[in-house]
């Protein structure tokens, strides 16, 4: 995130996302971002969408496995301090130029900025991330368990009416904070 601050919603997750944060999403995983609050809804971000078949024709399959480890990983927003957030959006302004420029060889030195990225993300201390989910407010923290409660029971016959229950809110109150939240209305999500 360059700048202003975001709630993420990445698979049964919500983390608050602030300036300076890396955010790895990996594919096929649910996910929605919504403002933090009216007042703070300005906010400017840098996403870069791959496939692995990118990077196929310059690395063995093997290599490119493991690049894209950092999106394995628990943990999916990390906090960049300031020399790694210049690094990061130098390397991003660059990949953008090519993009748009279409330079000699532009595709190959994309390629290669794109490899660069991701070793460089594979070096980031996963391990010593704070935790984003304890940031959260009581409603977001309800719309995480109700997620938790979801994915653990989907295999039974789940209903607004008794989820809300279970969580002891009106089946209204849920409808509608579950989409403020996610961006997903409680049906889309099961």
């Amino acid at each position: 995130l360059i700048s202003g601050e975001r709630f993420y919603f990445i698979e049964d997750q919500i983390y608050h996302v602030h300036q300076g944060d890396l955010v790895f999403i990996s594919k096929g995983f649910i996910h929605r971002t919504s403002e933090v609050s009216s007042s703070t809804c300005s906010h400017e971000r840098i996403i870069v969408y791959f496939t692995e078949k990118f990077l196929h024709p310059i690395l063995p399959v093997n290599k490119v496995t493991e690049l894209i480890q950092c999106f394995n990983h628990k943990i999916k927003v990390i906090h960049l301090n300031t020399s790694q957030q210049n690094f990061i959006e130098a390397l991003l302004t660059k990949l953008m130029l090519e993009k748009e420029n279409k330079y000699a060889n532009a595709e190959l030195y994309q390629k290669m900025l794109l490899i660069e990225l991701l070793i460089f993300c594979n070096r980031l201390d996963f391990k010593n991330s704070k935790s984003y989910l304890q940031e959260l407010n009581p409603i977001y923290n309800t719309v995480h368990k109700i997620i938790r409660y979801i994915r653990n029971n989907y295999h039974e016959k789940l209903t607004l009416s008794s989820i809300a229950k279970q969580f002891y809110i009106s089946p209204y109150y849920l409808s509608r904070m579950f989409k403020q939240i996610t961006g997903l209305t409680l049906i889309e999500y099961i």
